[in-house]
Order: C-alpha cells, then structure tokens, then sequence
C-alpha cells in the first residue's frame, strides 16, 4: 500500500512538474512573442515615418522648383525663413538673403507649412548664387550627399538628447556635418547621434527646368519680334562684352541688350523685350542662330528625327570637365555639333544628359 501511494505522489509530482515546464516555456514564449512583435512594430512606426518624411521632402522639393520657374528672375529660389518661432515668410536683408540655412520658407512658395514626422517645420538650405541672376557659368553648387546641389530640404525629426530646441540654434535642431557651420555641405548621416534626413535639389534636377523655361521666354520674344518687324534680329559675337546686335550675323549669342534691324522696345518692336534678370544671367550664355527670310527652315536638329527650324536657340548647361568658361571657344560651352555653331545642330533629352553632354536645346519653326 506505502508503495502504490509512493508511486502515485511521484507520478503527481511528474505532472505537476511537466505542467509548470509547459507553464513556463509558454511564458517565455509569449514574451519572446510580445518582444518581437514589439521590435516589428517600432520598426514599422520608423519607416512609415521616413516615408512620410520622404513624401513631405519631395513636395517641398517640387514647391522650389515650381517657385524658380514664376519669379520675374527666372531660376531665383527663395532665401530662408530665419524667424523663430518661424513665419514662412523668407528673410532678406537689404536685397539679399539674412541667411542661407533656415526654416522652409512655406508661404513664399505659397503651400501649407510642411512639417517632419516630429512635428518639426523642414529646415532649408539654399546656395547664394541660385537667389540671384548669377550666371550658369559661374554660379556655385552646395555639397550635399556628395552630390552638386542647388538647395536642400533638411527633416531634423525627433530631438536627441541636449537638443532642448527652445530656440532657433542650428544645433538644436540639426546635427553633424549639418550644424558645423559650414553653409556649404549637408549630408544624411544617420546614427545614434544624428538623425537628420536630407533631401537635395541636385543640379540636374533644376537647370534644365530653368534653362527650357528661360528659353522658351526668349523663343517667344523671338517670334513676337519676327511677327511685328518681319524678320529675326540679327546675332550678337558670343564672346563680346555686351549682347548687341551686329548685322550680318547669323549665328552668335541671343543679342540681350540691344537688337536690330530695329531694337528692342522701339519702333515695330515695341514691348518686345528681354526682361533686366535675362539680360544680367544669361548674356554671353546662349547660341542662337536663325535663317533669313527668304531661306525657310534651313536649321536641322540632329537627334530629333531629323527637325527642320529656322530659329535655334542651345543654353549650355553646367561646365563639364574640362569645359573652363573663361576661355573663348565655343567648345567651353557646348557639345556635339552645337560648338560649331553650326547646321545640324545636336539635341538629346535631359533625360539623356550626361558627364560628355548637358545642351538644352530649343529649336523655333514659324
């Protein structure tokens, strides 16, 4: 009998102990489980905020470009918002920028504040030579990424430890590369220590726009001026200290200052005219070549399906390698058979731009 109740106590005593095992591996399950789940779910809350961060960048993004195409000079981006707490409005100081890193200027650019996945307005950062009428030639890239930029939209997201951000000091906000001072280069470096994300506004996205834009305004001008005095003005000499017309000239530069047969604004040509901002940025900047009246389309655009116009106009986009802009041949301009000046003149898509070729080509069939 003692040993049958033995049996049975130690029998008990098994289940009892297979039944806290179980007991206790489902724990351990269930907080393994709740840990991972946990994991899964931050990592989820900080890609959808990336992505709505990344989404917001972009629309702030395309407001920049969207705001250098209406300004009266064409390709000028906004200065900074240095205001705090901020206003949207961009600051200026004498005609010129206060500062050249700030918030997003919203109300300049007409949209809605735009504001990180922290609740942080977008910083904004912007190159000196892209809010004036500086020339293509010369004008000055900021660094960002690593890549040529004209701006940058700066998302300074969830503040680290000593950033307090009761005022407006870059380092409360931005960190790194990005808050040492150097107005110059920005880069996403994220780590424990900086968690900045940094959108640019490369170059390749923005002259091209800004170039066909500017050249579309002087194709209309052209044809306004063929329209009211029956022919083209004549060219000016490309590497002349003033755009004027000199007769005979059939190909040179677009003649910014002065135009004949007749001149701008005057006699037939009256309220036709390159606006001051055109004149300042990009004389000296665009090949333009046209035929007499009498000759029809005589200008091919080579790398168009074989396009017949009577009017070119080339801008020259960003110095290439090797291109030094201070030398006078056309080559330091152009590529392709647009350095010669010459028929067939060279076309391709920005979307085909490269390190050898950046020509906008804009090409008038009236």
């Amino acid at each position: 009998m003692e040993n049958s109740t033995q049996t049975k106590l130690a029998t008990n005593v098994k289940r009892q102990s297979g039944a806290v095992l179980l007991l206790m591996l489902s724990v351990v399950l269930v907080i393994a489980t709740t840990a991972a789940v946990g994991r899964v779910s931050l990592s989820e809350i900080k890609l959808h905020r990336i992505a709505n961060n990344s989404l917001s960048m972009l629309n702030a993004k395309q407001a920049l470009l969207g705001y250098a195409l209406k300004e009266t000079t064409i390709g000028a981006l906004p200065c900074p918002d240095t205001d705090f707490p901020p206003d949207g409005l961009e600051n200026l100081s004498l005609g010129q920028c206060f500062a050249l890193v700030g918030w997003l200027p919203y109300k300049t650019l007409n949209v809605p504040p735009l504001y990180d996945a922290s609740g942080t307005l977008f910083w904004y950062s912007v190159g000196v030579d892209f809010t004036t009428s500086t020339s293509i030639s010369v004008a000055q890239p900021l660094t960002i990424n690593g890549s040529r930029a004209v701006a940058a939209v700066i998302s300074a997201n969830q503040p680290l430890p000593g950033q307090p951000r009761t005022t407006s000091g870059i380092r409360q906000y931005l960190e790194g590369t990005n808050s040492n001072g150097d107005i110059t280069v920005f880069e996403q470096a994220l780590s424990d220590t900086n968690n900045d994300l940094v959108l640019a506004v490369v170059e390749s996205d923005y002259w091209p726009v800004v170039e066909q834009f500017n050249l579309a305004s002087l194709a209309s001008l052209l044809s306004a001026y063929k329209d009211a005095c029956g022919t083209y003005p004549w060219a000016a000499n490309f590497f002349a200290s003033t755009g004027d017309s000199v007769d005979g000239l059939f190909s040179g530069s677009f003649p910014m200052d002065s135009a004949s047969p007749n001149d701008w604004g005057e006699g037939c040509a009256t309220g036709i005219e390159p606006t001051q901002s055109q004149k300042d940025k990009w004389r000296s900047q665009i090949l333009y070549s046209f035929c007499a009246p009498t000759n029809g389309d005589c200008l091919e655009v080579s790398g168009n399906g074989g396009q017949f116009a009577d009017a070119m106009l080339v801008s020259p986009g960003t110095p290439l390698v090797g291109q030094v802009r201070t030398v006078t041949t056309l080559s330091a301009y152009f590529e392709g058979n647009n350095a010669n000046a010459s028929t067939p003149f060279s076309y391709l898509p920005a979307s085909q731009h490269s390190s050898l070729y950046n020509d906008v080509t804009y090409f008038i069939d009236d």
